[in-house]
């Protein structure tokens, strides 16, 4: 049995972004602070802002859409950080995706980032034991100054940091090996490891609504929300002292099961319509699908 993980809050405490291996004393590498060399979608990622305060990540479907994690708040003062602009809510468009059990989120952003629609995995898409390019926002390892805890947990890993200051737009890579059950609502996530493997990403508090990316053909495509993690405030490539490696697992919602409610999303002009068929399509698709199995 894999140990319970964590759902990101990203909520009152400060929000942070990927980790990712260089080496074992590494504190910094803005080598994966700027777009990747492999053309996944950067551009596409954007940071959530809520009352002027960073709150987590979202993705940008296209047509004004914003897809992040049903768990992010987004009851105040939302705007979002895309392509080095900023754009505000549009509040005349809400719906919730975790009103239906699904730990998604969409909602609308006034003014066009110029962004053609993003391609979505479809459900006949092959997503497992897939290198992947994961992407969210926010501050990585600590720093151990400014009352940061210190950063590197010796033959281990490393610790999160608390400083805002250190937030920006951060990449890494991963490969999925599983999909794993949590709580209600039938959410099916991929799981990727920590290993200790150069530009090796793991998840932290604030990727929520982060992106992760697979490359199908000469085409990336969105194939999961992240949204959890196993262990929370570090990031461990042996959760074991002295035990061999044993890497900290992360999770990102798997979206080939909602493909054609995003793909709707995307394609309809009016909110009002948008809201009306995705809530079809899920209710439909809560029916239908039958649980997955307990953590493993």
């Amino acid at each position: 049995m894999r140990p319970l993980f964590f759902i990101f809050a990203a909520l009152i405490s400060p929000v942070h972004a990927l980790i990712v291996y260089d080496s074992p004393s590494s504190t910094t590498n803005t080598a994966y602070e700027s777009a990747p060399a492999n053309g996944s979608p950067w551009q596409y990622v954007a940071g959530v802002n809520n009352n002027g305060q960073r709150e987590a990540s979202g993705v940008y479907l296209g047509n004004g859409f914003v897809l992040t994690a049903g768990h992010v708040s987004l009851t105040g003062a939302v705007s979002v950080l895309l392509s080095g602009s900023t754009y505000l809510r549009d509040t005349s468009y809400s719906f919730n995706f975790f009103s239906s059990g699904v730990d998604l989120k969409l909602f609308r952003i006034l003014g066009d980032p110029g962004l053609s629609v993003l391609p979505i995995i479809a459900d006949t898409d092959s997503d497992l034991n897939k290198a992947s390019t994961l992407i969210g926002w926010g501050v990585g390892k600590a720093t151990g100054a400014g009352g940061d805890p210190a950063s590197v947990v010796s033959g281990q890993g490393w610790n999160w940091s608390t400083l805002k200051s250190t937030m920006v737009e951060r990449w890494g890579t991963n490969t999925t090996e599983n999909t794993s059950y949590i709580g209600s609502g039938n959410n099916v996530y991929l799981g990727v490891d920590f290993d200790s493997s150069a530009g090796e990403a793991s998840m932290t508090l604030g990727d929520s609504g982060g992106a992760l990316f697979q490359k199908f053909g000469s085409t990336w495509k969105l194939s999961g929300i992240m949204a959890a993690v196993e262990i929370s405030d570090q990031s461990l490539y042996d959760k074991i002292a002295g035990g061999g490696e044993t890497p900290s697992l992360s999770y990102a919602l798997r979206l080939k099961n909602y493909n054609d409610a995003l793909t709707t999303a995307t394609a309809v002009p009016e909110p009002g319509t948008a809201s009306l068929l995705i809530g079809s399509a899920l209710l439909w698709l809560g029916r239908r699908r039958r649980k997955a199995t307990s953590p493993r």
